[in-house]
C-alpha cells in the first residue's frame, strides 16, 4: 500500500497513529518528511446553495444551509491559532460552495478579517465559482481583496 502525507499529517501520524499498524519505517527519509512546515490552507464552505442546477455537479443536492457568521468567526480564530502555534507563514483561503458568492457578505466577512489580522503571514485568496453572478461592483471588491486577480 501506497500513500502520501503532508508534514503536518506525518507528524501526527508517527507520534499518535503508528504504534496500531505494524509498519517499517525507513529512517533515512524521516529528516525529510519533518522539514518545517509553513504553509496551510483552509477552505471555508459557505453554503450548499447554487443557483445552478448542473447535471454533472458533483457536490450533490442544493440545501439551503449557509455557513453562519459566529461558524465563520470561529474558523477564522481557529486558522489564526493554528498558524500562529505552528509558525505558518503563507495561508491559502479557499471560498467553496454549492456557489460562494450567493453568500456574498460572508465571503466579504472572513476575507476582511484575514486582511485586518493577518500581521506578519502573508494571506491569498481563491474561490471556486460558476461566475454567474460576478457583477462589476463585486468584481471591484473581490479585487480590493485579491480574491480574483
Amino acid at each position: 500500500m501506497e500513500f502520501t502525507l503532508n508534514p503536518c499529517t506525518f507528524k501526527y501520524f508517527l507520534t499518535k497513529q503508528l504504534h496500531k499498524f505494524n509498519v517499517e519505517i525507513n529512517i533515512k527519509l524521516l529528516p525529510l518528511c519533518l522539514v518545517p512546515y509553513t504553509k496551510l490552507s483552509a477552505t471555508f464552505h459557505l453554503t450548499h446553495q447554487c443557483n445552478l442546477r448542473c447535471t454533472y455537479c458533483y457536490t450533490g443536492e442544493k440545501l439551503n444551509i449557509p455557513m453562519s457568521k459566529a461558524t465563520a468567526d470561529k474558523g477564522i480564530d481557529f486558522v489564526f491559532a493554528e498558524a500562529r502555534k505552528n509558525g505558518i507563514e503563507k495561508l491559502l483561503i479557499m471560498f467553496f460552495g454549492g456557489e460562494p458568492l450567493i453568500e456574498k457578505d460572508l465571503l466579504l466577512h472572513i476575507a476582511d478579517r484575514f486582511i485586518r489580522e493577518k500581521g506578519d503571514i502573508e494571506v491569498n485568496f481563491q474561490m471556486s465559482t460558476n461566475g454567474t453572478l460576478l457583477r462589476p461592483d463585486l468584481l471591484d471588491e473581490l479585487l480590493r481583496r485579491r480574491i480574483c486577480r
